[in-house]
């Protein structure tokens, strides 16, 4: 007697494994895209974010430098003559200051 096999058709299975690993790739491939995306919008704000200290950065080096200058002149004699007149209303021996009347005159 011979025995015949019944043969099930495998078709189905292997369809429906292949459409879950295209969903499963499609879906990674989706996921890696959002991803990039976001990576190179937070690329694009800290190129933003360094140009903008590198701004500050030079400013800051530029008002150093000012700063430097201004205490050199700090520290001249001109600069000592022109506070003690100013501030303190000193004047050389022999000087002679003319101020203008505070009365209106009639």
């Amino acid at each position: 007697m011979a025995i015949k096999r019944v043969i099930k058709k495998k078709r189905p299975k292997r369809l429906l494994g292949f459409i879950v690993l295209m969903i499963c790739v499609l879906g990674l491939c989706a996921f890696f895209y959002q991803k990039e995306r976001e990576q190179k919008k937070e690329a694009a704000r800290l190129a933003s974010e360094k140009h903008r200290i590198e701004t500050l950065i030079k400013q800051e080096e530029k008002r150093a430098a000012e700063l430097e200058d201004y205490k050199a002149y700090v520290q001249t004699k001109s600069y000592i003559e022109e506070v003690a007149r100013d501030v303190l209303g000193l004047v050389y021996k022999n000087e002679v200051i003319f101020r203008p009347s505070t009365e209106s005159q009639k």
